[in-house]
């Protein structure tokens, strides 16, 4: 039976397991994210950095967040995003279709097909994805 400071040091040991890759997706994806999201309310200025800042400290408490909805308002009201993010929406459907239609077909020949071709033919599909890695 373990004592007691090594199942404190184990239970300690798995709370670091767990919390890592929480840390880790704060880290590299809520972070960029939160500051994308902060440029997204400021103003474009021709400056470095190239937007005005959000948080102002030298003013009072009340007017200490400088962000605007323009940004967000050019985009509702110019047609060139609308048209963007609908052709955007009609490409994603089409490729969508076409591989359903290409995958359930695919997928149920390989499953009727006899045990002995089935990972050939599973490899036939996955090989052409591992391109990035070679």
């Amino acid at each position: 039976m373990a004592n007691p400071r090594q199942a404190l040091g184990d239970l300690l040991w798995r709370r670091i397991v767990i919390v890592l890759p929480y840390l880790w997706l704060v880290l590299f994806f809520l972070v960029p994210f939160a500051i994308v999201f902060k440029i997204s309310f400021s103003d474009p200025i021709v400056a470095q950095p190239p937007f005005t800042p959000l948080f102002d400290q030298s003013q009072n408490f009340l007017n200490w967040f400088q962000g605007s909805l323009n940004n967000y308002l050019f985009l509702l009201e110019d047609n060139l995003y609308w048209v963007s993010y609908l052709r955007s929406i009609k490409v994603a459907f089409i490729s969508t279709i076409f591989c359903l239609l290409l995958g359930y077909p695919m997928a149920y020949y390989i499953a009727q097909s006899p045990p002995t071709k089935r990972n050939v033919l599973l490899m036939l599909i996955i090989l052409p994805f591992w391109t990035s890695f070679l």
